[in-house]
């Protein structure tokens, strides 16, 4: 026997990360509430292949946090739960007969990468971190990025100008083309006195 009802309609929670402590390795998800007398709440399925689900997590919520592998594409899809007495459900609890829409995506992008950068010409900059997509947006606060290019799942490299930054920490965000992003405190800023010019040539 299962739960007869409207469809769930599934989709991206794109909030900001912070808010709701979503780490790398998550996608966080939100849908509609289901109406039913008998409801105890939600079954959350997700795999790495289309309609094929190994992984479940129960909420009471109608939202959720799906642990998955770093720099892989997850498939979710959710259906509801409620109680039942039908002697052929063993558990006592039956489902919803249709998964919800299904969405896929990564975990949230993750900056790792520390730097300290004088602010006084431009410079190369290699971002490290995970769940970096093709088309990433790297933003620098207080400066200005060009050329930004994901080599990998773990690296971005781009040209950095400071040279408008003040000094002291700044704040870092990778914004994937599905908008879900990661932000860290990674570069550090400062002026500081010029160094001693370059040695010449060493004679005997």
């Amino acid at each position: 026997m299962k739960i007869r009802t409207w469809p769930i309609a599934l989709a991206c929670l794109l909030v900001p990360l912070a808010a709701i402590g979503v780490f790398a390795g998550t996608i966080s998800v939100e849908w509609d509430p289901v109406v039913h007398p008998t409801l105890t709440g939600y079954k959350v399925y997700s795999g790495v292949e289309g309609g094929d689900y190994n992984a479940t997590l129960k909420t009471t919520s109608t939202q959720a946090v799906v642990q998955v592998a770093d720099c892989t594409e997850f498939f979710i899809a959710v259906k509801a739960m409620a109680t039942t007495t039908d002697p052929e459900d063993d558990d006592g609890v039956m489902e919803s007969l249709e998964y919800s829409n299904e969405i896929s995506g990564w975990g949230a992008p993750q900056v790792v990468s520390r730097h300290t950068i004088k602010t006084n010409k431009i410079v190369p900059i290699e971002i490290r971190g995970l769940n970096f997509r093709p088309g990433a947006v790297l933003d620098i606060a207080g400066a200005v990025v060009t050329g930004a290019t994901v080599v990998d799942c773990r690296t971005i490299t781009a040209t950095l100008d400071p040279r408008g930054a003040q000094d002291g920490t700044a704040m870092v965000t990778v914004t994937n083309p599905d908008s879900t992003f990661g932000a860290s405190n990674s570069v550090t800023f400062y002026h500081g006195p010029e160094p001693p010019p370059d040695v010449g040539n060493l004679r005997k």
